[in-house]
């Protein structure tokens, strides 16, 4: 091999090798940018209150650990109450008609103080009626008033501190 060869030869090569680095070292910056966005997205979703609000429909919730803070919940009684209530609000029983109320889901909502609790009752409601809240709130309310309930959901704490 010539100098000329040689030299185009070694010049493709570092052509190469430093196109290459441009690459990795771009999408490594990228792959840090888009850490940093979703950094930013859920301290801003956690600011409004919206990070997770559909975790107090996820069965077993109110048992992940929260950092060794002592968090108050809902004693087995009340979740009995409560779990009966909204199945009965499914049933429409309190009126006495077919369908489901809403006003009385709205309201049992209104008044559990955390999304915590609120994961106690989807854990009760799955295993004593063998169906998710979440499946039952898909099949007995149309989009608005599951937007409603989610809306009334978002207002909770994620916990109430004891």
């Amino acid at each position: 091999m010539n100098k000329k060869q040689l030299l185009i030869a070694t010049g493709g090569t570092a052509l190469l090798g430093g196109a290459i680095y441009y690459f990795l070292h771009k999408a490594k910056q990228q792959n840090e940018f888009n850490e940093l966005l979703l950094i930013l997205e859920q301290s801003k979703a956690e600011a409004a209150g919206d990070l997770g609000y559909l975790n107090a429909l996820k069965p077993g919730y109110e048992s992940e650990p929260m950092g060794g803070v002592r968090i108050t919940l809902y004693t087995t009684a009340k979740i009995e109450e409560i779990v009966d209530a909204l199945n009965d609000a499914f049933k429409n029983k309190v009126l006495k008609l077919s369908g489901t109320d809403e006003e009385a889901i709205y309201s049992i909502y209104r008044k559990i103080e955390s999304q915590k609790k609120m994961a106690q009752i989807a854990t009760r409601y799955g295993i004593k009626y063998g169906t998710s809240l979440i499946d039952k709130f898909n099949s007995e309310l149309n989009k608005n008033e599951r937007t409603k309930l989610f809306n009334i959901i978002k207002t909770k704490p994620v916990v109430q501190f004891a």
